[in-house]
């Protein structure tokens, strides 16, 4: 049994995060917990976990007698200097790993084969901390599904997964009998797993929490989400139309019974007596219609605008032209000779594993074309926080490129970051806001050829849709890293996968 009974949080500010609600879960429940960037969605992800929350006041209740498995986003730190059998196996860093343990190596190699992982990255003597983000994360989905739960919540398991783990992710997740609590920004795994959505929002600029739980797939959501609110749009605008043409008949009554009374004959009080009564009535309806108004229709939280305002570029210009690039680490090759040609109007996307050399690539290229004056390049890493400096905030990280500081407050607004948000410190910005505001950069600097590290991996996917239409309407040349299924199939027209340390372009 797991239940939620009047359920909500709030902030030190007294900023409310989610209003009270009710829920129960049932078997097979697949519960997609979906919402902008600093909602409260991890949050709330924890006090379902029982992960203590000392930056929230909590009220309600759970009733619960689960036990409960909780994959976070990132691994601790406290482990960053330990090996992944040692994760699998251990309680603590600290701890020794018990000779019976090592029955279980044998459960962990049958999942690995399940996670299209090899089964000696179990074995390996890396410290966690040199793995890459999508190894990570499969190490933390290992340990997971070693224990066994009555109920599994997990905070953007997607992040950094190539497409063969995501693939087995959603298998994992529809296969699984035990409820499943989940966020995720990607945008196919959603709709091809969730059965109810819990939508957290912070509508009208902010100032007002709402919360809805609704029963049924992803897709049937936002369509019932986007009819519900044109139909509400309609019949503001006929209960409006009703209040202005019901306004406008008293206040031509109340005109009229004024100027009657004006001319009235003090010889005839009944006469006046019966004016002044129609008058209070007529005051008592205005004051009704009033009170009343007509409903307004309160604005979606997620109708952020993105528009790239840069001249085309001839189809025929030569961004990049590379022969027999070869990448490698520690004189370990990642990905043999290859040649690659990249033109003015070429949308290349480039996917495989994790650790295939992907990012390494993007970075070294990147590098060559900075001394390019021809070209306006612009960058989006993975990690933002590699490019901040600890003092920023939103405001005075665009200023850097010497952008008005009007042009910046009306980009940022677009992106609905609001104002006191702009000038908070960058590293307390969301992950999602921290992507809201490299995508400014890019767009402020007019940049018309966009190099993109997973540029959709911390966008809500309320959000995204507007990214991809952005990308799509984009005049100039994009290479992008991406596992993102949806912006693929939408954005790009050429694609590169690495596989077996081979480079080579496919058919889409």
């Amino acid at each position: 049994m797991f239940q939620c009974v009047q359920l909500s949080a709030s902030l030190e500010n007294s900023r409310v995060l989610f209003p009270p609600f009710d829920l129960s879960l049932k078997e097979r429940d697949r519960l997609a917990i979906i919402a902008e960037e600093g909602n409260g969605k991890s949050t709330l992800l924890k006090i379902m976990s029982n992960i203590p929350c000392d930056y929230v006041h909590v009220s309600g209740k759970i009733i619960s007698n689960y036990k409960v498995a909780y994959l976070p986003q990132k691994i601790e730190e406290k482990w960053n200097q330990s090996f992944p059998l040692d994760f699998l196996l251990k309680e603590k860093p600290e701890d020794e790993i018990l000779p019976e343990q090592y029955n279980l190596c044998q459960k962990l190699e049958s999942l690995c084969s399940s996670m299209y992982i090899d089964s000696n990255f179990i074995y390996t003597e890396r410290p966690i901390y040199t793995l890459s983000g999508g190894e990570k994360v499969r190490l933390q989905f290992l340990k997971l599904t070693l224990n066994e739960a009555d109920l599994y919540c997990l905070d953007e398991p997607t992040n950094d997964l190539d497409i063969d783990t995501l693939e087995w992710l959603e298998k994992w997740i529809l296969l699984r009998k035990e409820p499943i609590i989940y966020i995720s920004h990607d945008i196919t795994l959603l709709t091809h797993t969730a059965t109810r959505i819990l939508h957290l929002e912070q509508r009208n600029k902010k100032s007002k929490p709402v919360i809805t739980l609704f029963n049924g797939t992803y897709q049937d959501y936002i369509d019932t989400r986007y009819h519900q609110h044109e139909k509400d749009i309609r019949t503001s605008v006929n209960q409006k139309r009703e209040y202005f043409k019901q306004k406008q008949r008293l206040n031509n009554l109340h005109n009229k019974i004024q100027s009657d009374l004006r001319s009235v004959s003090r010889q005839a009080p009944q006469a006046a007596k019966n004016l002044k009564d129609k008058m209070r009535s007529v005051k008592s309806s205005q004051a009704n219609l009033e009170a009343k108004a007509y409903p307004k229709v309160d604005s979606f939280e997620e109708e952020i605008h993105i528009f790239f305002s840069v001249n085309s570029l001839p189809s025929s210009k030569i961004i990049l032209s590379q022969h027999q690039k070869t990448i490698s680490i520690n004189n370990k090759i990642l990905i043999e000779p290859f040649d690659l040609e990249v033109y003015g109007q070429d949308k290349l996307v480039i996917t495989g594993k994790n650790g295939c050399g992907k990012s390494l690539w993007m970075k070294e290229t990147i590098k060559d074309l900075q001394t390019r004056n021809d070209i306006k390049l612009g960058y989006m890493p993975q990690n933002y926080s590699d490019f901040f400096k600890k003092d920023d905030t939103p405001i005075s990280f665009l200023k850097e490129d010497d952008i008005s500081y009007t042009d910046i407050q009306t980009m940022l607004g677009s992106l609905k970051i609001i104002e006191s948000e702009m000038n908070q410190n960058i590293f307390d910005c969301s992950l999602g806001q921290q992507a809201k505001i490299y995508l400014a950069k890019l767009i402020l600097n007019k940049c018309n050829v966009l190099f993109l590290d997973e540029p959709s991996r911390n966008l809500s996917p309320l959000s995204q849709p507007v990214l991809i239409q952005a990308l799509k309407d984009f005049k100039g040349s994009i290479v992008c890293i991406s596992h993102d299924r949806t912006l693929i199939h939408e954005v790009f027209t050429r694609k590169v996968l690495i596989e077996d340390k081979i480079w080579k372009e496919v058919s889409l």
